[in-house]
C-alpha cells in the first residue's frame, strides 16, 4: 500500500509527524479488526458408488454400465433437489438386473432391481432408472406418508426434471381425488404447483415425508387452498390449455 504524505503548515512543528503516526496506527487497527470471512467452502458434490450386477443376464452388461454412468451424473443433482436438514445421502447403490418376464423395476433401501424383460423390450427407457434412483435418495421411513406422494415426487423428477416434459404431456383425471393415483398423474399436478402456486413444494413435501411429519395441510400452507380445491384449479388450468391448443 502506498502512502502519499503531504506537507502540513501547522503552528506545531512536529504536528505532521504526529498525524502521520496516528494515521498509521488507525490503519493498523482497522486491519486488525477486520472480521474473518464467514463464507464457507462449497460442500463437495455427493458421490455414489454404483455396484452393477448383470450375472443373471450378461447380455445387458453394456446397458448396465450406461445406466451406472447415468446415475453417477444425475445423483448429485437429485440429491441437491431433495436435500433436507440432517440428511446424508447414501454413498453406495446396488443396480441388479434380474432375469424375469415380470414387472419393470423396484427399489429396497439402496438396492435397485430391474426386470431384464423390460430393458430388452424398452432399451430406451433410461427414465426408469432415474425414477428408481430417486427412491434411493428419498429414503423415507415406513409409514412416512401416502404412497402417491412418494411416487409423484419420483415421477416429477423423472419426467419434469430429467426428461423435461411440458405440463401438457402429463395425463389428468376428472376424478376429484385424481392426485392420489400417483406416478405421472401426480407428477403433473406437482409440476403445476411448482410453476404456478407454490414454488418449492416438492422439496418441502420430501422433507416432511423423510421426517415422518407429512400432513395434508402442507398443501394449503404452501399454496393457500386445501388440496381438493387445488386439484380442481389444476384441472381447470388443463382444460383451458386444451381449449387454447384447439383454437390454435
Amino acid at each position: 500500500m502506498a502512502l502519499i504524505l503531504r506537507t502540513c503548515r501547522c503552528s506545531f512543528r512536529f504536528a505532521p509527524v504526529r498525524l502521520i503516526a496516528l494515521s498509521l496506527l488507525g490503519l493498523a487497527g482497522a486491519l486488525i479488526s477486520l472480521p474473518e470471512s464467514s463464507a464457507q467452502p462449497p460442500a463437495p458434490a455427493p458421490v455414489v458408488k454404483v455396484e452393477v450386477d448383470t450375472t443373471e443376464v450378461p447380455d445387458l452388461a453394456k446397458w448396465g454400465e450406461e445406466a451406472k454412468v447415468l446415475i453417477e451424473e444425475w445423483y448429485p443433482r437429485m440429491v441437491n433437489l431433495l436435500g433436507s436438514e440432517g440428511y446424508v445421502p447414501p454413498a453406495r447403490m446396488g443396480l441388479k438386473f434380474k432375469k424375469t418376464d415380470e414387472g419393470v423395476a423396484y427399489t429396497v433401501r439402496d438396492n435397485i432391481t430391474v426386470s431384464s424383460h423390460w430393458v430388452e423390450k424398452h432399451p430406451e427407457d433410461t427414465g426408469m432408472v432415474i425414477h428408481e434412483m430417486v427412491h434411493v435418495i428419498q429414503a423415507y421411513p415406513g409409514r412416512s406418508g401416502p404412497g402417491w406422494v412418494t411416487e409423484g415426487i419420483a415421477d416429477y423428477l423423472r419426467y419434469a426434471v430429467y426428461e423435461g416434459r411440458p405440463l401438457s404431456w402429463f395425463p389428468n383425471s376428472a376424478d376429484p381425488k385424481g392426485f392420489t393415483k400417483g406416478y405421472n398423474m401426480t407428477a403433473g399436478f406437482f409440476l403445476w404447483l411448482e410453476n404456478d402456486r407454490a414454488p418449492g413444494i416438492v422439496a418441502n413435501l420430501n422433507a416432511h415425508m423423510r421426517k415422518g411429519t407429512y400432513k395434508e395441510s402442507l398443501f394449503e400452507e404452501a399454496a393457500g387452498k386445501p388440496l381438493l380445491d387445488l386439484w380442481q384449479d389444476y384441472l381447470t388450468t388443463r382444460r383451458q390449455m386444451r381449449e387454447a391448443a384447439r383454437k390454435g
